[in-house]
C-alpha cells in the first residue's frame, strides 16, 4: 500500500465531562530500495566470430526493478576481467565488442 488513512480520536479525563477530539491521519509511504533488480532471463549467452568488428553489439540483457522512483533505476556495468573486449551502456544494457579478439 503506498498510502493509509485513519481517525485518529484523543480524550482527556476532565472531571467535568471528557472531551475528545478526532483528526484525520493521512499517511504517504516512501519508497525504500527493498526489492532487488530482476533480469527478464536467468541466462543470458551469445556467441561471436573472430570477425565481427569492433563496435558491434553482441547482446542486449535486460533487468526491472519494482521500487519506484530513483530507487528503480538500474545501471548496467561488467566485471572488470570483462572490460578487456566487452563495455555495456550503463542504462541500457547494450553489450558491444570494442577491441579485437585474436587467437
Amino acid at each position: 500500500m503506498s498510502s493509509y488513512s485513519f481517525d485518529a480520536v484523543a480524550t482527556d479525563s476532565c472531571l467535568y465531562g471528557p472531551r475528545s477530539q478526532t483528526v484525520r491521519v493521512d499517511i504517504a509511504v516512501l519508497d525504500v530500495n527493498d526489492n532487488a533488480p530482476e533480469f527478464l532471463q536467468n541466462i543470458y549467452s551469445a556467441e561471436i566470430s573472430l570477425e565481427v568488428p569492433v563496435g558491434h553489439i553482441i547482446s542486449t540483457v535486460s533487468a526491472t526493478d519494482r521500487d519506484v522512483g530513483l530507487n528503480a533505476r538500474i545501471t548496467y556495468s561488467l566485471a572488470d576481467n570483462a572490460n578487456t573486449y566487452f563495455q555495456v551502456s550503463s542504462m541500457i544494457a547494450l553489450i558491444t565488442l570494442c577491441a579485437t579478439i585474436s587467437v
